[in-house]
């Protein structure tokens, strides 16, 4: 294999359940769980299933998933301190892990986890400088994170693990955004209708009531049903999947019983193009109104989001047109 080269084909990987206790109950426990087939015979549990993996030399790859979906798993196995229970692991040329930002890095593969998630600021920076310097001398990179802002800033690519199963391969901002809207997507499932008020209907519109557009005005349309007359402080949020918004819009209102028609504009959307996802709440300090949670989703069109150069983390994807001066004095 060429340095730098990392190969993965059709790899299995199993862990064994914990057996320590003994107790008579943990043992009834396991007896049942046989009986209805809901666990192995044997306590098993597969971290990897059937995963194929290949990145070149110099090549930068993001390992994204929840918990427990087999991104360290994987991420050990090319270090080779595990090894797969069936498949092939290879990787060519010396391997390093970033531990000392300070430290010179000379390995062929940089194994990168989660190194980002215990510094303070000062100390992430450094990590993605570092990063972007291995970069440029040609080694190649896996990073394994949660953190999909510092995932898009190092990596060209992604891969999304899901239950131990390869569930997404492709370019970095396509792969992050099919995790974003699973993400979403178990946030709108879960989040309980336990509010006091009610969101009857929702609509975004763009300009004339066509599809949303970059830099041009905005207009959301909310329909709350309250079973009394309530002071509530409202919250308006977008964001590419997650809880967490790209911009929040705060009011405060009078909601008469029965039906209001609520509608914010926004003159000027700062998006890009994409999917994105509308956030609602009435959060009080002692209760929640209404949970927040997402009421709809949208297409922009417009401009692709500006690049960022690589190791420079972007907290959103806020889309700015500016005019360009260049004159020579």
């Amino acid at each position: 294999m060429r340095d730098g080269e990392i190969q993965a084909s059709r790899v299995w990987k199993r862990f064994r359940a914990d057996r320590q206790r003994q107790l008579l109950r943990d043992q009834l426990d396991r007896v049942k769980k046989r009986m209805t087939g809901s666990a192995s015979a044997h306590g098993w549990r597969w971290a990897l299933r059937d995963v194929d993996m290949a990145v070149g030399p110099g090549e930068s790859l993001g390992l994204i998933g929840p918990n427990g979906s087999g991104k360290t798993t994987m991420l050990r196995m090319l270090a080779k301190v595990m090894y797969p229970y069936a498949g092939r692991v290879a990787v060519g040329g010396r391997i390093g892990a970033l531990i000392d930002v300070r430290a010179g890095i000379h390995p062929d593969i940089l194994l990168v986890d989660e190194v980002l998630a215990v510094g303070d600021a000062a100390f992430q920076q450094k990590c993605l400088d570092r990063m972007r310097a291995v970069l440029a001398q040609g080694t190649t990179v896996v990073f394994v994170s949660h953190d999909l802002q510092a995932v898009e800033s190092i990596c060209e690519r992604a891969i999304w693990l899901r239950d131990g199963v390869v569930e997404s391969d492709g370019p970095v901002r396509e792969v992050l955004g099919d995790y974003r809207r699973t993400v979403e997507q178990a946030a709108e499932i879960l989040t309980p209708a336990l509010g006091l008020v009610r969101v009857v209907k929702s609509e975004i519109r763009g300009p004339g009531g066509d599809t949303p557009v970059s830099q041009q005005p905005l207009e959301v349309k909310l329909v709350l049903e309250s079973p009394e007359p309530l002071w509530a402080s409202m919250s308006i949020g977008v964001s590419e999947g997650p809880a967490t918004p790209i911009f929040l819009l705060g009011h405060e209102a009078m909601l008469p019983a029965g039906q209001t028609e609520l509608r914010c504009s926004i003159p000027f959307l700062p998006l890009p193009r994409g999917r994105f996802y509308l956030w609602f709440g009435i959060i009080e300090s002692t209760r929640d109104l209404v949970p927040w949670h997402p009421v709809g989703q949208f297409e922009v069109l417009g401009p692709e989001l500006t690049p960022t150069p690589r190791g420079i983390l972007r907290m959103a994807p806020v889309q700015v047109t500016p005019t360009w001066e260049v004159e020579q004095r």
